[in-house]
């Protein structure tokens, strides 16, 4: 008791998460079970830092689709919407969002057949 744990890290260590996203530990005091509040996102952090807070429904976006590129100028705010509209399937070329829609039907199937015989 009263150890850190061997994944451990201080208080500004960044990280790449499996999404391609930058995180830096901001904080060492979140609950137990909640660590992953310690950390935020870098992108979102830099602009907050020069426009402010993030209003509810909006989200800090990369004008040119790299998500290491974490200039200000490369940064938009956007609203949720806005952002799901730009991330549909449906901006894909035909056959790539057939493929897409074709996966995700397999995994449905894959998925109810386990809970079947799981």
């Amino acid at each position: 008791p009263g150890s850190k744990p061997q994944t451990w890290v201080p208080v500004g260590t960044e990280v790449v998460d499996e999404d391609g996203y930058l995180k830096r530990k901001v904080r060492d005091d979140a609950p137990p079970g909640m660590s992953r509040r310690n950390w935020e996102f870098v992108h979102r952090l830099v602009w907050e830092q020069h426009h402010g807070p993030i209003p509810p429904g909006h989200s800090v976006a990369f004008l040119n689709g790299d998500k290491s590129d974490i200039r200000i100028e490369n940064l938009e705010l956007i609203t949720r919407r806005a952002l799901m509209a730009r991330n549909t399937v449906h901006n894909l070329p035909k056959p790539l969002a057939e493929l897409v829609q074709l996966r995700g039907a397999i995994k449905r199937q894959i998925n109810r057949r386990s809970r079947q015989h799981g």
